[in-house]
């Protein structure tokens, strides 16, 4: 997929395939808004600067899967580097859902975090786990083109001498 500038959304297509491949008889929405707008009740205790501030980082999940009996949560992440940081927004956004006005009728079914990677990294499944979130590797057939756009710095591990 390509972004308005021409720029290839690769988790976004990574996240697009692997919900159709693996959940092709469920409801998928991709880049759904999460939560409500920061203002809502607390005028007062901001200033429309602070107020602004807040409204950019209004969360956004790669994924939501409606089934039957479940909803399940999906952040996809591509460079091993940004997989923890996949943990923590499933962290944040899962009770977030709850309280997302669109899932409201919803909530009676189970809401699970799913972190999609395509490198199995130990530590990251561990820590997954304990925080009950699902670590699911799977890698698209295009996934040596992704690496191969990646800049040579962002290929090879960080030195320290």
């Amino acid at each position: 997929m390509k972004a308005p500038g021409g720029r290839t959304q690769w988790e976004l297509s990574y996240v697009s395939e692997f919900a159709a491949h693996f959940y092709p008889d469920d409801r998928i929405l991709t880049y759904v808004r999460l939560g409500k707008d920061p203002r809502l009740g607390r005028q007062e205790e901001w200033t429309e600067e602070e107020a602004q501030l807040l409204r950019v980082e209004l969360r956004w999940a790669d994924a939501v899967i409606i089934r039957p009996k479940e909803i399940l949560l999906i952040e996809g992440k591509l460079r091993p580097a940004e997989y923890p940081e996949g943990i923590a927004k499933l962290e944040l956004y899962t009770p977030m859902l709850k309280n997302t006005q669109e899932f409201r009728d919803l909530m009676p079914r189970k809401v699970q975090g799913i972190l999609v990677i395509p490198i199995e990294d130990p530590v990251v499944v561990a820590n997954g786990r304990e925080k009950g979130i699902r670590v699911i590797i799977w890698k698209p057939r295009w996934y040596q083109v992704f690496v191969n756009n990646l800049s040579y710095r962002a290929r090879r591990p960080a030195r320290y001498e």
